[in-house]
């Protein structure tokens, strides 16, 4: 028997609102595939070597419009502030870590250089 892959063209629309461009053709959607026959290893060199295969192409009733466009919705937004937000929480961690391993020689020391009102080196 013979191995068989579906796969659905589904018409596109692509506009680039970046470049000021429009295209329009298909995407490959795969489907399903079913294995055709196929040999033991055992009994592979008394096999007939061939190898046979269909492929069934559809079209789908459907289209997909893809946009790319520079917008950018609150959740963007958000999601950038989340990100920010946790960059810096990660430096005052590991700044506050570091201050803390420091000998109390060296952190005198530092805090002579700096003001003594600075509530970071308290």
């Amino acid at each position: 028997d013979a191995s068989r892959v579906h796969v659905t063209l589904v018409p596109t629309d692509y506009k680039d609102r970046i470049r000021n461009t429009e295209h329009s053709g298909f995407v490959a959607q795969f489907d399903e595939a079913n294995a055709g026959s196929t040999a033991s290893p055992s009994s592979f060199h008394e096999t007939e070597g061939v190898v046979r295969s269909e492929l069934s192409i559809a079209t789908s009733s459907t289209c997909y419009k893809l946009v790319l466009s520079t917008h950018r919705s609150i959740f963007d937004f958000l999601a950038q502030m989340l990100g920010f937000c946790a960059g810096m929480s990660l430096i005052a961690r590991l700044t506050n870590h570091t201050w803390k391993d420091l000998s109390l020689r060296t952190r005198h020391t530092v805090n002579a250089c700096w003001s003594h009102k600075n509530p970071v080196v308290r």
